[in-house]
């Protein structure tokens, strides 16, 4: 096994042990890129730009499937639009955001693809003490607390990293559940509806 294999090993090892040191210690989310990457820096800062920009507009992902629609429409095909609509709002109805699970995709809020986030703002999680995974804990988040995005700094496998065993879930402003492909997004990242009766049911499941 080569040098450059160890690497990333050697990088989650030096993570789980900085969790069993006293708090409170400083976590650096790793970027999508490593430091040694043959991948040109402008291709670096092109990718990761082109991310947080695509990802911080999702409550516009919408229009361009609008576009693309009225599009097929002019042409004579508009039974497509009507098809996905009709394959979509089972989804956009579902009222995932309501219950206490949320419909999560563990695999996509856990990706390395958020490193791009982590370089493009540069974070660093500070946890000042180590919690009890067996109690449950509400944290804010400011600013932008309402978004769910803004919970960027979680994501990645950075809070398994910081808060092992401690499952999250994200509030989010009910709104942002209504915009079409955005909700998507925001349910995927563990993200559910901010009213009281929701936030109740989290607590207590």
């Amino acid at each position: 096994m080569t040098a450059q294999e160890f690497k990333p090993v050697e990088r989650e090892n030096e993570a789980t042990a900085s969790l069993t040191k006293d708090a409170p210690f400083v976590y650096e989310t790793p970027g999508f890129f490593a430091d040694d990457s043959r991948v040109p820096q402008w291709m670096q800062h092109l990718v990761t730009d082109l991310f947080s920009f695509v990802t911080i507009h999702y409550n516009v992902w919408g229009v361009p499937f609008l576009v693309l629609f009225y599009y097929l429409y002019k042409i004579g095909y508009g039974y497509v639009p009507v098809a996905l609509v009709a394959l979509y709002l089972p989804s956009f109805l579902s009222g995932a955001q309501k219950t206490a699970k949320g419909n999560p995709w563990p695999a996509f809020r856990s990706g390395r693809i958020w490193g791009l986030s982590a370089k493009f703002l540069g974070i660093k999680v500070i946890r000042e003490q180590a919690l009890d995974s067996s109690k449950k804990y509400i944290f804010g988040f400011h600013p932008h607390g309402i978004i769910v995005l803004s919970r960027v700094s979680t994501y990645g496998g950075n809070w398994e990293k910081v808060f092992p065993g401690i499952a999250t879930r994200a509030l989010g402003a009910s709104t942002m559940f209504y915009v079409p492909l955005g909700r998507e997004l925001c349910l995927w990242l563990g993200g559910v509806d901010a009213s009281r009766s929701t936030a109740d049911k989290v607590l207590n499941d």
